[in-house]
Protein backbone atom coordinates (compact mmCIF):
# COMPACT_ATOMS: atom_id res chain seq x y z
CA UNK A 1 0.00 0.00 0.00
CA UNK A 2 1.29 3.47 -0.84
CA UNK A 3 1.86 6.28 1.60
CA UNK A 4 0.63 9.78 0.97
CA UNK A 5 3.19 12.21 2.34
CA UNK A 6 1.65 15.45 3.48
CA UNK A 7 4.00 18.35 4.19
CA UNK A 8 2.49 21.15 6.18
CA UNK A 9 3.73 24.26 7.89
CA UNK A 10 4.31 25.14 11.52
CA UNK A 11 2.84 26.42 13.71
CA UNK A 12 -0.17 24.19 13.30
CA UNK A 13 -3.40 26.18 13.30
CA UNK A 14 -6.87 24.91 14.14
CA UNK A 15 -7.57 24.62 10.41
CA UNK A 16 -4.51 22.44 9.83
CA UNK A 17 -5.32 20.37 12.93
CA UNK A 18 -8.77 19.85 11.46
CA UNK A 19 -7.23 18.72 8.16
CA UNK A 20 -4.88 16.34 9.97
CA UNK A 21 -7.83 14.75 11.81
CA UNK A 22 -9.75 14.52 8.53
CA UNK A 23 -6.84 12.74 6.83
CA UNK A 24 -6.46 10.29 9.69
CA UNK A 25 -10.14 9.38 9.37
CA UNK A 26 -10.25 9.20 5.57
CA UNK A 27 -6.86 7.71 4.69
CA UNK A 28 -5.09 5.31 7.00
CA UNK A 29 -1.71 5.49 5.29
CA UNK A 30 -0.64 9.07 5.72
CA UNK A 31 2.84 10.02 6.89
CA UNK A 32 3.18 13.51 8.30
CA UNK A 33 6.38 15.49 7.97
CA UNK A 34 6.32 18.80 9.77
CA UNK A 35 8.06 21.48 7.77
CA UNK A 36 8.81 24.85 9.33
CA UNK A 37 8.16 27.73 6.96
CA UNK A 38 9.88 31.04 7.60
CA UNK A 39 7.84 34.09 8.51
CA UNK A 40 9.19 35.87 5.44
CA UNK A 41 6.46 36.85 2.96
CA UNK A 42 6.53 35.00 -0.31
CA UNK A 43 4.38 34.61 -3.40
CA UNK A 44 2.45 31.38 -3.75
CA UNK A 45 3.46 29.38 -6.83
CA UNK A 46 0.83 29.62 -9.55
CA UNK A 47 0.33 25.87 -9.29
CA UNK A 48 -0.98 26.12 -5.72
CA UNK A 49 -4.72 25.51 -5.48
CA UNK A 50 -7.11 26.51 -2.74
CA UNK A 51 -8.94 23.86 -0.71
CA UNK A 52 -12.30 25.51 -0.21
CA UNK A 53 -14.35 22.82 1.52
CA UNK A 54 -14.40 19.29 2.89
CA UNK A 55 -15.75 18.14 -0.48
CA UNK A 56 -12.69 19.64 -2.19
CA UNK A 57 -10.48 17.85 0.33
CA UNK A 58 -12.14 14.54 -0.48
CA UNK A 59 -11.69 15.12 -4.23
CA UNK A 60 -8.05 16.11 -3.71
CA UNK A 61 -7.19 12.97 -1.78
CA UNK A 62 -9.09 10.75 -4.19
CA UNK A 63 -6.94 12.30 -6.94
CA UNK A 64 -3.79 11.63 -4.90
CA UNK A 65 -4.83 8.02 -4.34
CA UNK A 66 -5.62 7.49 -8.04
CA UNK A 67 -2.31 8.95 -9.24
CA UNK A 68 -0.35 7.04 -6.62
CA UNK A 69 -2.03 3.73 -7.43
CA UNK A 70 -1.77 4.11 -11.21
CA UNK A 71 1.92 4.95 -11.11
CA UNK A 72 2.71 2.79 -8.06
CA UNK A 73 4.56 5.61 -6.36
CA UNK A 74 4.58 7.49 -3.08
CA UNK A 75 3.20 10.94 -3.71
CA UNK A 76 4.19 14.10 -1.82
CA UNK A 77 1.65 16.86 -1.44
CA UNK A 78 2.50 20.26 -0.03
CA UNK A 79 -0.22 21.89 2.04
CA UNK A 80 0.24 25.42 3.33
CA UNK A 81 -1.96 27.80 5.22
CA UNK A 82 -1.74 31.36 3.94
CA UNK A 83 -4.05 34.10 5.20
CA UNK A 84 -6.30 31.56 6.89
CA UNK A 85 -6.80 29.47 3.73
CA UNK A 86 -5.42 26.05 2.93
CA UNK A 87 -3.54 25.62 -0.34
CA UNK A 88 -2.09 22.48 -1.88
CA UNK A 89 0.34 21.66 -4.62
CA UNK A 90 0.63 18.31 -6.36
CA UNK A 91 4.02 17.52 -7.91
CA UNK A 92 4.25 17.70 -11.68
CA UNK A 93 4.06 14.20 -13.06
CA UNK A 94 6.96 14.97 -15.40
CA UNK A 95 9.14 15.36 -12.28
CA UNK A 96 8.24 11.91 -10.98
CA UNK A 97 10.62 9.12 -11.95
Amino acid sequence: MNNYIIIYQLPISNELNSLKAYLNREIGTVDYFESAIGTEKYKLPETMQYISSNENRRELFEKIRDISNKLNITLSVIILEVSGRLWYNLPKLSNIK
